[in-house]
């Protein structure tokens, strides 16, 4: 009997071996980067044994009544000792579940309680005439993981190992089966990294003969970080105060480092939407729109080539420069759901750049910080944590050393120095519209959006522009178009904001 795995809309078939083999060869090829390959070609040819029964072959060829067919291959791999696997197999479809305990019954969902169904499940022991299994690849991976740290360090270590596997098999099954239903390959074209560094390169040529003290400034922090993408992997920190030309200094850093230890991208992480697509303009500017994917909770893609291409791209961020947001990034890390769990595999052997890394809320910074740790520990990253005020690591990353890329920040902000600070003291709504409006130009950065709306509310003179996240981002971008453009040509222009601004939002004001 030949047992089939997919049927296209042309009436092709794929059988489930051909499944197997495909999604096996994309996980290992997924887990190189990590050393997991082994381990990762043996969940994918256990993932989907159970459509090796006659029920599922009903479902799929006759339209069936459903058949649970994601068990079979946790029931077998729990048999041999490889609960990683076991975990990946069963969610592939409903997403990670809880493990459970020893006494859940088989009609709970945990993982413990689905392994009880093996009674239940329609007979797919086919399996046994068509594949076959390689023991050591996950036998060797759990000894290895259980000889060595304390059991919360082994927990977290097993956890961040199932998430990395569970993404490439997931990736690996949506891609084989998408390309065959497709009846094409789903591969994208991209430049390297040395071809990205080339580019820019060739943008900060212009900045190579400054004329003023603070492009001087400037080019001393990208030629810092230039050279120090020559250093080792690990943890890394860019202290520059606002002004310092950090992001292109950051990518200078990141696309040397990663053409230096022959990494695979760039992942920028922003905590704002409100300046990822400032960002994602800039680096599109840089590198070409086709090599930037920005990914976010309100991203939007064109529908031209390009824009389709990203689309998918932002479905497991196979391109090499990412820009993100800290939600969307630790999220997917912490995850439990096939879509989002996706893209992790693609964050192994990369350069992850944390823009204003100060933002991570205090009560998140310990699963944060510990993600980071086992992402350059484990996964072969490097992480630069950029930010004009360092919170300090020394509490963090288990202890892992940070090297500050810039050699004597206090003096940086010395030479940076650019402004004067005077207490107001207590003023009302009011009065401060009202010494706003005495200049020009002029921004007013508050605190909250109610007290943003009132005090615009206060200002009847031209040119007097509101922002907020209550916007859409859409209205944002374009009051913002608005704002830089009576900047630039010297109109009046005077802005309440919320904190939204703050955080390198690219606005110039006297």
């Amino acid at each position: 009997m030949a047992y089939f795995a997919h049927v296209a809309e042309d009436g092709r078939k794929q059988t489930v071996r051909e499944h197997l083999t495909g999604v096996a060869e994309k996980a290992a090829e997924f887990a190189r980067p990590f050393g997991g390959e082994k381990h990762a070609a043996q969940i994918g040819m256990a993932h989907d044994i159970g459509k090796f029964s006659a029920a599922f072959q009903r479902r799929l060829l006759e339209n069936g009544s459903r058949v649970d067919h994601s068990t079979a291959g946790a029931v077998e791999l729990i048999e041999r000792r490889d609960l990683v696997g076991a975990f990946c197999a069963a969610g592939h479809h409903a997403g990670l579940a809880d493990c459970g305990t020893p006494w859940d019954t088989a009609d709970q969902s945990t993982l413990q309680g689905r392994v009880k169904r093996k009674e239940k499940l329609a007979d797919y022991s086919a399996f046994r005439k068509e594949i076959s299994w390689d023991t050591s690849a996950w036998s060797e991976e759990q000894e290895s993981a259980a000889s060595s740290g304390t059991p919360e360090e082994q927990y977290s270590d097993a956890y961040y190992r199932t998430k990395f596997q569970f993404s490439c098999l997931v990736d690996a099954d949506f891609l084989d089966t998408g390309e065959f239903m497709d009846g094409k390959s789903r591969e994208m074209p991209y430049d390297s990294v040395e071809t990205l560094q080339e580019k820019l390169a060739r943008y900060t040529e212009k900045w190579q003969h400054p004329t003023s003290e603070l492009n001087r400034i400037r080019c001393d922090i990208l030629r810092t970080c230039t050279e120090a993408g020559e250093e080792d992997r690990g943890l890394k920190s860019l202290t520059t105060p606002t002004g310092g030309g950090k992001t292109v200094a950051s990518l200078s850093f990141a696309l040397g480092h990663a053409c230096k230890h022959g990494m695979q991208r760039i992942v920028y992480i922003i905590p704002y939407i409100s300046i990822i697509d400032q960002t994602a303009k800039t680096l599109e500017e840089i590198f070409g729109r086709e090599n930037v994917l920005a990914h976010y909770s309100e991203a939007e893609y064109d529908d031209d080539d390009i824009g389709q291409r990203k689309k998918l791209a932002a479905e497991n961020w196979d391109a090499p420069v990412i820009v993100t947001t800290s939600v969307q990034f630790f999220e997917s890390l912490f995850s439990h759901r096939p879509s989002k769990s996706r893209k992790i595999h693609n964050i192994a052997d990369s350069v992850l750049i944390f823009d204003e890394y100060q933002m991570i809320p205090v009560k998140n910074m310990l699963p944060c910080t510990d993600a980071i740790y086992h992402l350059i520990r484990d996964y072969r990253c490097t992480a630069l944590l950029c930010t004009a005020t360092q919170p300090g690591t020394e509490r963090f990353f288990h202890g892992m050393p940070c090297r500050e890329l810039i050699e004597d920040p206090p003096l940086l902000f010395e030479r940076l120095q650019r402004v004067t600070y005077r207490q107001m003291g207590m003023v009302t709504d009011q009065e401060l519209a009202e010494a706003l409006q005495q200049h020009d130009q002029v921004l007013c950065i508050v605190n909250t959006r109610k007290s943003a709306q009132n005090i615009y509310q206060l200002m009847v003179t031209e040119g007097t522009f509101h922002l907020s996240t209550y916007m859409i981002p859409k209205h944002r971008r374009s009051v913002l178009e608005e704002i830089r453009l009576r900047l630039k040509q010297n109109l009046p222009c005077r802005v309440v904001s919320t904190s939204l601004i703050e955080a390198g939002v690219d606005v110039d004001f006297p």
